[in-house]
């Protein structure tokens, strides 16, 4: 164990390596070794998923990714010219797929080594947070009986997503449970609650998503395991994807009758990623939930889509449409003197009717803001056309992964929460989910952390028109920033 005063060394990898690699060929001499890295074409198209077994397509076409053709050769850039031209004979490479690099590229592996030199390196320590309704001695499901909840993730914890289905797997009164499930952890202790339940004699359904871009052997060796604990599976629908985060339990009160317990949410049923990713996670018990909830699970069982949902927006049934109808509403609002404002915090834009919308209510005088973390084909501040569009970008610590819809509505806001991005691929060719909130403290919630993020002048940029990250000169004295304080005051929250 090291000592106060003891002498450290340092030593490069590439040391490291040459010297392994010396004891392996210790008849020669290593004279140099250098990093690749080989990137190839991952994306696959199965071109009619209406007939034959998906899934034996779907398993077949993920084996042909190893053998895809090369994307990107990524070397070291003091690679000698004739090592690098037996890698471009060997990998039959193209000059212009080969990228000159440093001496280590998958620096993802870098997040297993140990820190050497801690607290140096590292960033401040945040715990998860309490939230203190569920704290209570009483079951999560008499706390949800009683007020609606929201949870903000990583910020708060997210064990008591766990504990919802941990207790509905062994409380007798639970009858069925129902959940989607798009990405889940490879250890994943919500599946695990799932079989937990299926033996307890529940009846489970799941709707395993398992054409979800490089997770598709996570979610088929999970598929398999639930099945065999009796839960019946619903695998991927031909042409769409449900991407919706939602679930219901199905309880019977003391009379006999029937209760619903529902949870909604941006991110995925992921533990794991619950910690780094920055989510919404809502609890409620209320009918007009259950009602929509109900028409979406039916549809995913039966193909056969009855009424649109009447409270929350479902693309693959209203989304698309009912957004188009309430930018409408700002517009008209806005040309009768009304409040009128539109905002939208997404991980990606690029629908074409939404971003012609966003322009006309530009044109129009609506002030449109966006928090946009990844591509936006919209550019803003152009003259007649965008010039009242805001965009910004936020990257920190926590990976924005939370969609907000937020509309003025003339002094009445209404704020929706979603798993859709405003992109083609999300709302015409997915099941999603964007759910309202009505009460005023959740309102007010949303509400702070917007005000938080657009105040933000360390981690916030401003998109330009031409789609360049600016950094925007905000009261630079005081140096804010997102993500800390949203964390600081939800803590003080706990405190209240």
């Amino acid at each position: 164990m090291a000592k106060p005063g003891d002498t450290h060394y340092i030593i490069s990898i590439d040391t490291i390596i040459k010297n392994c690699l010396s004891l392996i060929f210790s008849s020669g001499k290593v004279v140099s070794c250098n990093a690749i890295k080989l990137n190839r074409d991952e994306n696959y198209l199965i071109e009619d998923e209406n007939s034959g077994d998906l899934i034996a397509k779907i398993e077949a076409k993920i084996e042909e990714r190893k053998r895809g053709s090369s994307t990107r050769f990524l070397y070291d850039s003091n690679m000698d010219a004739e090592t690098l031209s037996v890698c471009k004979k060997t990998f039959r490479l193209k000059k212009d797929e080969m990228i000159k690099g440093g001496s280590h590229h998958n620096f993802y592996d870098l997040f297993k080594f140990p820190n050497p030199v801690k607290p140096n390196l590292q960033g401040e320590n945040y715990p998860s947070l309490k939230h203190l309704p569920f704290e209570s001695k009483k079951s999560i499901f008499e706390v949800i009986d009683k007020k609606n909840q929201l949870l903000h993730f990583p910020y708060q914890s997210y064990y008591y997503v766990l504990q919802f289905f941990n207790q509905a797997a062994i409380n007798r009164n639970v009858l069925e449970i129902k959940i989607t499930l798009y990405r889940i952890s490879s250890q994943s202790l919500i599946a695990n609650a799932l079989i937990s339940a299926a033996k307890n004699g529940k009846k489970v359904t799941v709707f395993v998503e398992v054409k979800a871009r490089f997770d598709e052997y996570n979610n088929l060796f999970w598929s398999r395991e639930m099945k065999n604990a009796g839960i019946k599976i619903i695998q991927s629908m031909p042409n769409l994807k449900v991407h919706a985060k939602v679930a219901m339990v199905t309880m019977k009160d003391k009379y006999g009758n029937k209760k619903y317990y529902n949870y909604l949410s941006t991110g995925n049923f992921n533990e794991s990623t619950a910690n780094i990713y920055s989510d919404f996670g809502f609890f409620t018990s209320e009918k007009k939930y259950t009602d929509d909830l109900k028409k979406v699970f039916a549809f995913l069982k039966t193909k056969k889509k009855a009424n649109a949902p009447k409270h929350i927006l479902a693309a693959g049934f209203n989304m698309k449409e009912k957004l188009i109808e309430l930018i409408d509403t700002e517009i008209k609002n806005k040309k009768a003197g009304r409040e009128a404002t539109v905002f939208l915090k997404v991980n990606g834009v690029d629908e074409k009717d939404i971003i012609d919308k966003l322009i006309e209510a530009s044109r129009a005088g609506v002030e449109v803001t966006l928090i946009v973390r990844g591509i936006c084909t919209l550019l803003p501040g152009i003259k007649y056309a965008t010039e009242n569009i805001k965009i910004y970008r936020i990257v920190d610590m926590f990976l924005e992964h939370s969609r907000i819809y937020k509309f003025a509505n003339n002094g009445e806001e209404k704020i929706y929460l979603s798993s859709a991005d405003m992109l083609s691929r999300n709302l015409n060719r997915r099941i999603e989910v964007a759910y309202p909130l009505y009460d005023e403290k959740h309102i007010e919630e949303i509400n702070t952390i917007i005000q938080l993020q657009l105040e933000d002048n360390t981690k916030r940029r401003i998109i330009n028109s031409e789609g360049n990250n600016e950094m925007e000169i905000l009261n630079i004295d005081e140096p804010r920033r997102a993500q800390t304080e949203i964390y600081d005051w939800l803590a003080e929250c706990n405190v209240e």
